[in-house]
């Protein structure tokens, strides 16, 4: 599975596999359905207007129709071996990255390549959905988020050292540190404006928003609520 994940679509379960999708109800657990890839893919699958899209192993985007199986359009990239991750979408336009840092944009409605940039670290393990919010794209290297520009896909903020993928609820991001706390960042300037002092081990994964609450757990098997409220920012 390489850590891909099971994603909802409308009442059904899409399970991912190297070769296939396997396509169940929620309701009765079990698989009814499954869809051929056009080539291997080590991704988790999106949705865009109804239809699956995913990368292979040769950084090719493929829109597939659920109902009828058939692959309706495939937009070539040079991001090969995509790993674990799905395609984040917003709007027609579709964002991933390969493991080693190449990122790609590609237009779904039209079927054609934006841009892509390559990111310059010296190690980069890109597992994690990339994330799209105010204009600009975040991406978690392993040990860094770059922002880039979600049109044009340049870098426009100072990479930001973190321990995990970043929360990006309205004007802020959230994020570990490896230092055990969880930082906040301005999604404008990229610049820290608060810490958040913690003491339950480090946050590893992206967290997450429930409401007006921020939910995060850490490497020692904590799960923490916080209230953004209370951070005194």
């Amino acid at each position: 599975m390489f850590g891909r994940s099971i994603i909802e679509f409308k009442d059904n379960y899409i399970y991912p596999n190297n070769k296939t999708l396997s396509l169940g109800k929620f309701s009765a657990g079990t698989t009814q359905s499954s869809i051929n890839l056009p080539s291997d893919s080590g991704m988790s699958p999106a949705v865009w207007n109804s239809r699956i899209v995913i990368a292979d192993m040769e950084g090719t985007v493929h829109i597939i129709n659920p109902i009828s199986k058939n692959t309706e359009g495939s937009i070539k990239t040079s991001a090969f071996q995509p790993i674990a991750l799905s395609i984040t979408v917003s709007g027609d336009t579709g964002y991933f990255a390969n493991r080693k840092g190449k990122v790609a944009a590609v237009n779904l409605a039209a079927k054609t390549l934006l841009w892509e940039k390559e990111i310059n670290e010296e190690k980069i393990n890109i597992f994690t959905d990339l994330a799209v919010h105010k204009g600009k794209v975040f991406v978690f290297t392993g040990s860094k988020i770059h922002i880039l520009n979600q049109s044009d896909g340049n870098e426009v903020l100072e990479a930001v050292e973190s321990a995990s993928p970043p929360l990006c609820k309205g004007s802020l991001f959230y994020t570990g540190k490896t230092d055990g706390n969880m930082g906040v960042y301005n999604c404008t300037t990229g610049k820290e404006v608060g810490t958040v002092k913690l003491k339950h081990g480090i946050i590893k994964a992206r967290p997450s928003s429930a409401g007006d609450m921020i939910l995060a757990g850490t490497d020692r098997g904590k799960i923490l609520i916080l209230n953004p409220e209370g951070f005194g920012i």
